[in-house]
């Protein structure tokens, strides 16, 4: 339920298979950050990544100098790495 949400918003994700940056609309809730291809349609949910035992890195700047706020979500569980990037510090955070 919408009560559920602690967080949600736009970000950048790195496709695993194509190597390209795609914009998903993630929402966070308990130890579970899903993403989705809009606002409009979280009804089907593009992806899911586990955030217990989860390993977070932030990535520095000069790794992709053309993708600052850039941080790393390895999920342990599934053995996944996922790179998602924020448009700023705030977002990031």
């Amino acid at each position: 339920t919408y009560s559920e949400i602690l967080k949600e918003g736009w970000l950048f994700k790195e496709g695993h298979i194509v190597k390209s940056w795609k914009q998903r609309w993630f929402v966070l809730k308990n130890t579970c950050l899903s993403y989705y291809k809009s606002n409009q349609a979280l009804k089907k949910c593009s992806g899911m990544i586990q955030l217990k035992g989860a390993v977070m890195e932030n990535i520095p700047d000069e790794w992709s100098p053309k993708r600052p706020f850039c941080f790393s979500i390895h999920d342990m569980i599934n053995d996944k790495k996922y790179y998602i990037v924020a448009n700023d510090e705030k977002e990031k955070n």
